[in-house]
């Protein structure tokens, strides 16, 4: 008898194969040191840098840029690590990390973490164009918030942030998440850098015009202040960017360990430093009334009009960004539950597969390499007709859903992170939460964890990087859901 398990598997490694062979065609052809530079550079700088100047002032000067200084630091290192890792164990991805380390168990830790990241940056992206869009389009056409409503261009409709929210969100950010790829948006990651590069110089530019007097120098720059632990998070939010490593490394047209650290250190360099003008101008502009919704708390000018104008296009055309990670991370979730289902029942027909295991991993079925079309069709195979169609986009999963089913995932996983981000009353609230719950688990603990099973050996760097992570996830969370409900 035919294990069909055997013939499941046979189709997904031959498909898998040939995407495999598209991505490297496309990577011979792929980004230098500059274009890898400015691709992950966008990657990491994103809503957080915009939320640092509130967590600052909640938490005070010097420890917050120690805390600055501490992330930026083991985020290079853990980097550094995930690429050394992959291309000494033959690891492409995060997942497969996850899964040489500690099996489906670990594979399945890298993608629940990696969804809970991206589905939250997706909602921080959005609470950004909330807060900022606008406010500044009003201010810049003429138009006042506290008008009567009498004219058309005075609707509270228009001038309402829910509205405006949802206007953009269903014109612009949907249409856009609806494709299946984003090449041309890729093209604008320098474009978005100089953005933020703008922002960075109109935020210390309003230093000068608007900054007000502290309260003494032990206040404003040493005191520890009680918001410094649900902080946390923010900090770390600043700096995560491991799951989208190996998708810039492997976009090198050279990939080498060396080459991939010249990236990495100018890419965090150039974030961290961003990030504490940011944080730094805007504390020493307002102090303690500091905002995590940072241009708000600003005096209307057409320069910071312009910021918030800025600000919000970028996040527009950055949204779809995590959203194709949470997206695909689901897929790929999905084809996971349907070939453990497919092995469960084999096993029950069959007295037991034959899976071949190496310390709880799952390294794959023994083959036949039986033609396409040969053998019954198990329950992966009929799923797998019925919702999904081969991928050849790269995007880390060997299936997408066709298109009825890719509508419909997509309509659900934006109007979810919408009606969330409509409901929050903050970006801080949102950044230390996430920060705090995923980010630091993605950036330090698999990171650590993954290097002591595989390499069998814990230093001073991998410890701290370890316990660190763990304090963060744990009592940062448990302070940012207090700080949340109350």
């Amino acid at each position: 008898m035919l294990d069909t398990t055997e013939i499941s598997t046979s189709r997904l490694l031959k498909d898998n194969h040939s995407v495999q062979s598209s991505v490297s065609d496309r990577n011979n052809s792929g980004s230098g040191i500059f274009g890898a530079c400015c691709n992950f550079i966008n990657c990491v700088i994103g809503a957080g840098i915009i939320g640092t100047g509130g967590a600052v002032a909640e938490s005070g000067y010097t420890i917050s840029m120690v805390m600055l200084l501490l992330c930026a630091l083991l985020t290079k290192y853990s980097l550094d690590l995930l690429i050394e890792l992959g291309e000494k164990h033959g690891a492409s991805n995060y997942e497969e990390l996850g899964n040489l380390a500690y099996g489906n168990a670990g594979k399945k830790a890298v993608i629940v973490f990696k969804w809970l990241y991206s589905f939250g940056c997706c909602v921080a992206y959005l609470v950004v164009l909330k807060k900022n869009m606008n406010i500044a389009i009003a201010d810049l056409s003429g138009i006042t918030i506290d008008c009567s409503g009498t004219s058309i261009f005075c609707s509270p409709f228009l001038l309402d942030e829910t509205f405006f929210t949802l206007l953009l969100s269903t014109s612009i950010i949907l249409p856009l998440c609806l494709h299946r790829k984003l090449d041309t948006l890729a093209k604008f990651s320098f474009i978005s850098i100089l953005s933020v590069l703008a922002i960075v110089c109109i935020v210390v530019y309003e230093y000068k015009d608007v900054g007000e007097k502290g309260g003494g120098f032990d206040k404003d720059f040493l005191e520890v202040r009680p918001g410094f632990i649900s902080s946390m998070g923010t900090f770390v939010f600043a700096f995560v960017s491991q799951h989208t490593s190996h998708g810039v490394y492997n976009s090198m047209a050279e990939r080498t360990v060396g080459r991939w650290k010249i990236v990495s250190s100018v890419s965090i360099s150039v974030a961290g430093a961003m990030t504490c003008l940011v944080g730094s101008f805007s504390y020493f502009t307002f102090w303690d009334e500091t905002s995590s919704d940072l241009f708000t708390i600003y005096p209307p000018s057409k320069v910071v009009d312009s910021a918030e104008l800025l600000l919000s296009v970028t996040m527009l055309f950055t949204y779809p960004m995590p959203f194709f990670t949470t997206r695909e991370l689901l897929v790929e979730w999905l084809v996971m539950r349907w070939s453990k289902s497919t092995s469960s029942d084999n096993e029950d027909e069959l007295g037991g597969g034959e899976m071949e295991l190496e310390g709880g991993k799952d390294v794959g079925v023994r083959q036949k390499l039986l033609p396409l079309d040969e053998g019954p069709q198990t329950s992966l195979d009929a799923a797998l007709e019925t919702y999904m169609v081969p991928s050849s986009l790269g995007l880390g999963s060997t299936y997408q859903l066709k298109r009825p089913y890719h509508a419909a995932l997509t309509l659900v996983i934006w109007g979810v992170t919408l009606f969330i981000a409509l409901a929050a009353d903050s970006l801080g609230t949102v950044l230390d939460l996430v920060g705090c719950v995923s980010g630091s688990a993605i950036a330090f603990i698999i990171p650590a964890a993954v290097n002591i099973k595989l390499e069998n050996k814990c230093g001073v760097a991998i410890s701290t990087m370890l316990c660190v992570g763990c304090f963060i996830t744990v009592m940062g969370s448990v302070f940012s859901i207090i700080k949340l409900v109350q």
